[in-house]
């Protein structure tokens, strides 16, 4: 008995060590957290967790920031999202605001996120954004190399009503938006009569909804996106679920925030946008606004001019005329030559380049062979429009032949904007399964 006695108190003290480790305020080389006080904010006091990109400290890169409300709640299938997401190359930061209190993490929400006016008649949600503002982000942009100008919030049930505030009042807050769960906007001109409206944001936004089919019916959460499309607040690069058979649970939550961090830090279909935008202002104001994404938002979306080809498809002859002209003149075809080199090829050998562009054969990785030069090397040709962005690999004709690093490594995509005429040497070290 004493023996057992002994070896219960090892295995609670052992608990014990183990569990101390994870404490709310524990940092790793990961993650992190702090207390921050809030002067605006009407509960106050929040525990800021932190998920850190597992190279960052062995790099000098800047990140995006991902900005989760109910961390108390969401932050640790978060933080397993955000590994799995940077596992493909898509890494960030993410922020956790919580309150490192879950019995009272939901009365606390309602307060900080809700519409109660303080002793000077300001809203809870206004405060929130002072807080938001000019607290947490002066805060992770000082510790952090935090991309100011890739910020994304997610909202889940409350937090993504509040989120209709930020989106009318100060959406330049953030650049992408993931919301999901219950009936919002619903009513936008009544829920908003008392809020200011900013101006309309040049700056497009990127915007996920994910609805739980059990919440409302379906021709609800289409009204709902219509009149969030209606407010023209900002062009919207726009996706829509709805989870047929959930409701307003963890499914739900997970699921947006699932689908929303893939299409957030992925590339975007642009169509959907210029088409907005072509029916409300027309073709010139829809060029104008093509020409400033790309300076604003240039990691949003490919923006090759083979995108405005393709929404020719979509105009009468008269502006698919006008159309023409505008490509015409502003993006003339311009010729781009590679060149590859590698000693352990023959004169035998077939080299194939293969990419994101029709003269490239999308990615088939035998559809495009280059040819033999003399002096061993290959040498392809193509033309393209002035402003295309390529991404593009070598193979000897398959997926199992690719080109490789010095390493033995699969070497990544190359990448070139073409702006002119412009010739590309390349050396290969060495190829995969090579037996020539």
């Amino acid at each position: 008995m004493k023996c057992f006695l002994n070896m219960s108190r090892i295995a609670l003290l052992s608990a014990a060590i183990l569990f101390s480790g994870c404490t709310s305020e524990k940092n790793t080389l990961s993650e992190e957290s702090f207390r921050l006080h809030s002067d605006y904010a009407i509960t106050g006091d929040f525990l800021i967790r932190i998920r850190l990109p597992e190279n960052y400290r062995e790099t000098d890169r800047a990140y995006p920031v991902f900005y989760m409300t109910d961390a108390d709640w969401f932050y640790g299938t978060a933080s397993d999202m955000a590994h799995m997401m940077e596992l493909e190359g898509r890494g960030f930061i993410l922020v956790g605001i919580g309150y490192g209190d879950k019995t009272r993490c939901r009365e606390k929400r309602m307060k900080d996120l809700g519409s109660d006016l303080n002793e000077n008649g300001i809203p809870a949600y206004t405060l929130y954004q002072s807080f938001l503002k000019d607290e947490l982000f002066p805060e992770i942009e000082s510790r952090y190399r935090a991309l100011s100008t890739n910020r994304t919030y997610y909202g889940w049930s409350l937090g993504a009503y509040f989120a209709n505030h930020l989106l009318y009042e100060q959406r330049d807050l953030f650049d992408n938006y993931i919301l999901g769960g219950g009936q919002f906007p619903g009513n936008w001109s009544e829920h908003m009569k008392y809020s200011v409206r900013q101006a309309r944001n040049d700056r497009p936004l990127s915007l996920y909804v994910g609805f739980p089919g059990r919440d409302a019916p379906r021709e609800s959460y289409i009204n709902m996106i219509r009149s969030l499309k209606e407010e023209d607040m900002a062009d919207l690069f726009l996706q829509w679920d709805i989870y047929a058979d959930q409701g307003h649970d963890i499914e739900s939550a997970a699921d947006v925030l699932w689908k929303g961090m893939r299409f957030t830090y992925s590339p975007k279909a642009i169509e959907g946008p210029l088409i907005e935008r072509y029916k409300r202002s027309g073709l010139n104001n829809m060029l104008k606004s093509f020409e400033q994404w790309k300076i604003l938002r240039p990691e949003m979306t490919d923006y090759s001019p083979l995108a405005l080809i393709s929404f020719s498809n979509y105009l009468d002859s008269d502006d698919r005329q006008k159309l023409k002209n505008y490509i015409d003149k502003n993006y003339p075809p311009r010729t781009v030559t590679f060149q590859l080199s590698a000693e352990e090829l023959t004169a035998t050998s077939t080299v194939c380049i293969t990419g994101s562009h029709p003269a490239l054969g999308f990615w088939n990785p035998s559809a495009v062979a280059m040819e033999l030069q003399s002096g061993g090397q290959w040498e392809k040709s193509i033309e393209v429009m002035s402003g295309t962005h390529l991404e593009y690999k070598f193979t000897l004709g398959s997926w199992e032949t690719e080109a490789l690093s010095a390493d033995g490594s699969t070497l990544p995509n190359f990448i070139l904007s073409v702006e002119k005429d412009t010739v590309i040497q390349v050396v290969i070290p060495g190829w995969n399964t090579i037996d020539n």
